[in-house]
């Protein structure tokens, strides 16, 4: 398996240059599935040909998205903060991937690029339900993947959410936490899939995600 992970931006203490950086988690998960990674570049314009031969494209977690990112037309392309760029790549990775039919799994902040790409919105959530805690979600039995072996308890790190009012175009819920926000989605039509908890980390003896991938790439193959 061949699996592109986008990166964070992340500014390193008593250095000036901005950075591109992956969690180790991503690794130590490459490597329980015998997966060889591609990492993409925030600022690199060419990136078709890193993206092309994937069997899934990772948008993976970080920093939150910025607060100009309400939609892809309306995104400025002047003045464009640092880490923004990242939002710029993530867009153009997910426009190529669709091109290309190479599915994509949006974890966390990814979900949440994934949700507004296709006209969806985010909104402010209980921080104490959803910051480094531990929560139970419920799947939906109708999903269009098997979810029997997937955690029924998940990780959770994010200060943002999506209510099924907030959902993008074509996208339909396959889990939900208690409090009704959507913990994992799936475009109706395409091989794009996103899920709020993190299967790379090991949280407290919660799931790490060599299933998830596996059954995402192969899902996909059939859409």
């Amino acid at each position: 398996m061949k699996i592109g992970i986008s990166m964070r931006i992340v500014t390193a203490q008593d250095y000036f240059e901005t950075r591109d950086a992956i969690s180790h988690d991503w690794i130590d998960l490459a490597n329980r599935l015998n997966a060889s990674i591609v990492l993409i570049p925030n600022k690199l314009e060419e990136i078709s040909e890193l993206i092309s031969n994937l069997d899934l494209m990772v948008l993976s977690g970080g920093e939150d998205i910025s607060d100009r990112f309400t939609g892809i037309a309306d995104f400025p392309t002047s003045a464009i903060n640092e880490k923004e760029f990242r939002d710029i790549q993530e867009i153009k990775i997910i426009d190529i991937c669709i091109e290309k039919k190479i599915p994509i799994l949006g974890v966390c902040r990814g979900m949440q690029v994934i949700n507004l790409y296709f006209g969806g919105k985010l909104r402010k959530i209980d921080e104490a339900k959803h910051v480094a805690v531990n929560h139970k979600i419920d799947y939906v039995k109708s999903a269009a993947i098997d979810t029997s072996d997937l955690p029924k308890t998940v990780n959770s790190f994010h200060k943002l959410g999506i209510s099924p009012v907030d959902l993008g175009q074509d996208l339909f819920p396959f889990a939900h936490s208690g409090d009704g926000l959507i913990e994992a989605l799936k475009h109706k039509d395409l091989g794009v899939w996103g899920v709020m908890w993190h299967p790379e980390r090991y949280f407290e003896g919660t799931f790490s995600g060599e299933d998830l991938f596996h059954k995402i790439v192969v899902q996909s193959r059939r859409t």
